[in-house]
């Protein structure tokens, strides 16, 4: 994904990141949307058409679950394509109730859980970001928002470890990963563990190394661990990648996934 926020990159926010090549032909016709997400509206006509989809369907059918998610993993993108804060909180309010209806129909999955907490998240963000926060940056700003809402997300991640890891790339473990690295580079006092971070990034890395999210946070680990040679390999590999071609194998999703390798890259 493009240069995105911490925690939707942990996703990010991010793919490729979000790639929909789990989903049945019926829900192609949103796809079309889908390819062109880092456009506003076509982010925006992904939403609503997946939405459409899913109303369609009926409860707990996997084309429901699948169309659910899609909702969530667009909503993303319509959320980092916009400045406007309002909307912002708006797509977290439209992606956290698809999350939760998600969590209702199918229990036994881990992607409701998992969005729930991605998006819970980026609503901490936001708020952040209105006291000039932007954990997305390499700065070490501390984001309070989002460290107060980790009794809530917490264990929403860790329910989507235990049922389902490898959601959106083994997210689950990129996300309770990155979360003790981002408090171990703002300082001691945070609370971070890097045992913690070090076991859960090399894991979701290793799982799924087409993910250019992983890619980057375990670079971000390997610098923090003093193992910089290990991180310029696997940085210059993902940025002499092809960009994200609507290919699920693809490394990169957007060529400012390697922009943003290159500023790694450039900090060692």
């Amino acid at each position: 994904m493009s240069n995105l926020s911490a925690i939707s990159r942990l996703c990010i926010l991010t793919c490729g990141l979000f790639s929909l090549n789990v989903f049945a032909s019926e829900l192609s016709d949103c796809q079309k949307y889908y390819t062109d997400r880092d456009r506003h509206q076509f982010a925006l006509a992904s939403v609503d058409c997946f939405m459409n989809e899913a109303n369609t369907h009926e409860k707990a059918s996997s084309l429901r679950h699948n169309a659910l998610v899609a909702v969530a993993q667009s909503a993303v993108w319509a959320y980092q394509t916009t400045q406007v804060s309002k909307d912002r909180f708006n797509f977290c309010e439209k992606a956290i109730q698809a999350a939760e209806s998600l969590i209702a129909e199918f229990p036994t999955k881990g992607s409701g859980y998992y969005w729930k907490g991605i998006f819970i998240s980026l609503r901490s963000e936001e708020k952040d970001r209105e006291n000039g926060i932007d954990i997305g940056s390499l700065s070490l700003q501390i984001p309070l928002n989002v460290m107060r809402s980790e009794k809530e997300i917490v264990p929403l991640f860790r329910k989507a470890l235990k049922l389902e890891p490898e959601v959106d790339g083994y997210g689950p473990n990129r996300v309770l990963g990155f979360m003790n690295l981002l408090k171990t580079e703002i300082g001691s006092f945070a609370g971070g563990d890097i045992k913690i971070a070090t076991q859960n990034l090399e894991l979701a890395y290793k799982k799924a190394p087409h993910y250019s999210v992983n890619v980057l946070y375990y670079a971000r680990l390997l610098k923090e661990l003093e193992r910089e040679d290990e991180a310029r390999k696997i940085l210059k590999d993902l940025i002499a990648k092809d960009p994200y071609t609507f290919n699920p194998d693809r490394v990169a999703d957007t060529k400012k996934d390697q922009k943003e390798a290159e500023k790694l890259l450039k900090d060692l």
